[in-house]
């Protein structure tokens, strides 16, 4: 089961985060597969960033996501879904 935690103080479950994203247009950041799978099998469906990076410390994930961080923000908007991140 995935949880994330939303406003700093309430767990919530990946229905919870699926519907919120769609209602809000907040776009799940993940390493879960489930999410992926979810995108591809249920329309509508928010964008989703993927992380594929594998187990890299907090600090080389986040270089590795600014750097792409250009590329990315013009995927969402331009309609990509499911956006894979290696």
């Amino acid at each position: 089961m995935v949880f994330c935690l939303l406003s700093g103080t309430t767990l919530a479950s990946a229905r919870s985060i699926w519907g919120v994203a769609l209602d809000s247009g907040y776009v799940p950041v993940t390493k879960d597969e489930d999410f992926a799978e979810w995108s591809r099998l249920r329309q509508p469906a928010p964008s989703l960033l993927w992380l594929r990076m594998g187990n890299l410390q907090k600090a080389a994930r986040r270089a590795k996501l600014a750097s792409l961080l250009p590329e990315l923000a013009a995927r969402i908007p331009a309609g990509g879904t499911l956006i894979e991140v290696c």
